[in-house]
């Protein structure tokens, strides 16, 4: 058990276990990739999923574009998270993705301050009008306890969402992403299930 205070303890965490996510390499995270975009699109079958929020990899994150490109092409409403240029704005905004992923060839995408592509075009998304939100993270624990990178984006764009069971959240992640234990606060909103290459895993609500 760390005696670290709590910030200093998720800030050692993020390092680590973003050092552990980018060291998957090669076959091993082409055959993840495939393994988690295949659990996506399962997923999304079994719950009948019009809309789903999701993300573009970033700093090693699953590259799940191609699941997001096999839906949109059956019709899915995939929206994409758009980071506020101001750093003051604490907000997330979902907007519609077109299916293109070169943001230096579409003119519907564009590279944000931190280098993460998303839309510039579309009407918002509300969270609470999707089926499910796909998450990116840092790290996750088998409590639904999910890291991410800080800024609080996620967790203030669910908080009034936090006791439903709508829309579904669905952390995306490696194994190698997995800690024992991550310490949480009454801000942290829980994760629902956990999609990694070894399939989907369920937490207790």
């Amino acid at each position: 058990m760390s005696t670290l205070p709590l910030n200093q303890e998720k800030a050692r965490l993020r390092k680590e276990f973003r050092a552990r996510r980018r060291a998957l390499e090669g076959v091993a995270r082409e055959q993840a990739n495939q393994a988690i975009c295949t659990a996506i699109e399962t997923l999304a079958g079994e719950t009948r999923a019009e809309k789903l929020t999701a993300f573009l990899a970033f700093d090693g994150e699953p590259d799940i574009a191609p699941a997001l490109t096999r839906l949109h092409a059956a019709g899915v409403t995939v929206c994409l998270p758009v980071v506020p240029s101001d750093r003051s704005d604490t907000s997330l905004t979902f907007l519609p993705w077109s299916g293109a992923t070169n943001p230096d060839s579409a003119a519907s995408m564009q590279r944000n301050s931190m280098g993460i592509q998303e839309p510039t075009h579309g009407e918002p998304i509300a969270l609470a009008d999707v089926d499910i939100v796909l998450m990116p993270l840092v790290a996750w624990d088998r409590n639904g306890g999910r890291l991410g990178m800080g800024a609080g984006y996620y967790d203030r764009a669910l908080s009034a969402l936090r006791a439903s069971a709508s829309p579904l959240r669905a952390g995306i992640a490696f194994d190698e992403q997995e800690a024992d234990h991550l310490p949480m606060t009454e801000l942290d909103v829980p994760l629902h299930a956990i999609i990694t290459q070894s399939g989907r895993f369920t937490f207790p609500r």
